[in-house]
């Protein structure tokens, strides 16, 4: 086993870089990713798309708001829910992210050739396959944009 863990730690360090990337589990990058899709979401609906908790979602729904990106509602028909709008700033600055985003995207297989790139394919989807069969499903479930599983 100790022969693959060069293999592992550049495994980890690449699913890091990937995931921060994209905003992480609950950065600003991605709540504004789904506002944008969702505009009008309950910020109780929007803490549980990101399964985080109340004091966490409140701290970075207030920055958020603070820097003019969102912008939060009483809900007319239940008073106790607050709504949250993507601001003018925020949907330009959330184009701006998934330009950027397209942009690194360009440039993250630039070092690989396309065969190559192919057989990292190939290998990935070989190792997920097996990894499925044998680990809990639950370990696979990658939430993207409004899924709210945990």
């Amino acid at each position: 086993m100790a022969e693959n863990k060069p293999l592992l730690e550049a495994l980890e360090q690449c699913g890091h870089f990937l995931h921060h990337r994209r905003g992480g589990k609950h950065g600003q990058a991605r709540i504004l990713r789904i506002l944008a899709a969702q505009d009008g979401l309950s910020q109780r609906r929007l803490q549980d798309t990101l399964c985080i908790k109340s004091g966490s979602i409140s701290e970075i729904v207030g920055k958020m708001e603070t820097d003019g990106l969102i912008r939060r509602e009483k809900d007319e028909t239940d008073k106790r829910n607050q709504l949250l709008y993507v601001t003018e700033k925020g949907r330009t600055q959330a184009q701006e992210n998934a330009e950027t985003l397209q942009k690194q995207n360009e440039i993250l297989f630039l070092e690989l050739s396309e065969k190559e790139q192919e057989q990292l394919y190939l290998l990935l989807t070989k190792l997920l396959d097996s990894w499925r069969s044998t680990f809990d499903d639950s370990l696979f479930h990658h939430r993207k944009g409004g899924d709210s599983s945990c």
